[in-house]
């Protein structure tokens, strides 16, 4: 399967490089220090989901290189107004791809603007459409979905905006949980003290902390043991190349340890092959993010999140149609660890994408 996937994305790349003279690729993105936040969560910048100016200059030289034009979009906002006024029609390339790496705003469904925009005006774009993208992040009903699918998912409760338990249901007392802002990526929302016993105290955090990020909260089962990606590529159909194992400090079993929002702030994290620690368990893991993949319907690539306990039992805990892509990332290592080379991990994810669109 592996080398029947290499040989889709090199196949995919020679295309890309053989008509890269004709294609123009728009990338829309949030840049942090430059995109102007309006609207922000205090403690919990949204900026933690957004590239820096070296991942982005890095993004548009690395397709430039390969003769294609490329335009960068600085937020939604000006990618709008360009296709509005005729810029980006006006382009005189043949076959356009847009390329969304943006999210502006808070609160759910942000990351779907630019697919369901690219649907209404028939733009060609890459990865997930607006409903998929719009579902994966809203993290109870997404984890439902996959639950009624037998995909393995910790138990899990919704903590609503008016500070009731749905349902009435709430974790028993005694159980260790992690307390999740429902909406979002990048940790923006984790902190150390999110992960906490369901007690007598656990309703006045979640009131605050729902107050706070103005969402409702996913509260789940902590996982005590390790953290693993495993990103997914649709080559043509979902393929997980490997499991990718997360390390803190050094640590690769993290026990009570987790990524937050200053440990992924602060790139304090570190990657493995997870097939190190347990091949059988890192290639059950790839089985279940694709079939996960395909039940949500992510197109493109994406990434699938889970936690396994030191007596080998797995758990789907998160999704992302939009993951990391820069040089640390689980996505960017898988790739240039399995698939391709370093310099044509960005290629090769535009390449995925044009061949998934049949655009040349």
């Amino acid at each position: 399967m592996l080398e029947d996937s290499k040989k889709w994305v090199a196949d995919s790349l020679a295309q890309l490089h053989l008509h890269a003279g004709q294609l123009a690729v728009f990338i829309v993105a949030n840049i942090k220090d430059v995109t102007v936040v309006q609207d922000d969560y205090l403690g919990f910048s949204v900026q933690n989901d957004y590239m820096t100016e070296r991942v982005i200059r890095e993004i548009v030289q690395s397709l430039r290189d390969i003769g294609s034009y490329v335009e960068l979009f600085v937020g939604e906002d000006a990618f709008i107004q360009a296709v509005l006024n005729g810029a980006v029609e006006r382009v005189d390339r043949p076959h356009k791809l847009v390329f969304n790496l943006a999210q502006s705003g808070t609160g759910p469904a942000r990351k779907s603007l630019v697919p369901c925009f690219c649907n209404l005006h028939g733009l060609l774009y890459c990865n997930s459409d607006g409903h998929v993208v719009a579902l994966l992040r809203h993290k109870y009903h997404a984890t439902s979905i996959l639950r009624d699918h037998g995909i393995s998912v910790p138990r899990t409760w919704l903590f609503q905006e008016d500070c009731e338990w749905l349902h009435g249901a709430r974790p028993p007392d005694g159980l260790k949980v992690i307390v999740k802002p429902t909406y979002e990526a990048a940790c923006i929302g984790l902190s150390r003290d999110s992960v906490r016993f369901s007690d007598a105290e656990l309703d006045s955090f979640a009131r605050a902390r729902a107050k706070l990020m103005r969402q409702p909260l996913t509260v789940q089962e902590f996982v005590h043991g390790y953290d693993v990606d495993v990103p997914v590529y649709c080559v043509p159909n979902a393929f997980a190349p490997m499991a990718v194992g997360v390390s803190i400090g050094g640590r690769r079993n993290l026990g009570d340890d987790f990524l937050d929002y200053d440990t992924l702030a602060n790139r304090s994290y570190d990657f493995f092959a997870f097939s190190e620690i347990s091949p059988s368990a890192a290639d059950e893991m790839c089985r279940a993010a694709e079939r996960a993949a395909q039940v949500l319907g992510i197109r493109g690539y994406g990434r699938i999140d889970f936690r396994m306990s030191e007596s080998g039992e797995f758990f789907l805990i998160d999704m992302q149609t939009m993951p990391d892509i820069h040089s640390q990332s689980s996505l960017h290592y898988t790739l240039a660890s399995a698939m391709v080379s370093a310099k044509e991990v960005y290629p090769a994810l535009v390449a995925i994408n044009c061949r998934t669109l049949s655009l040349f």
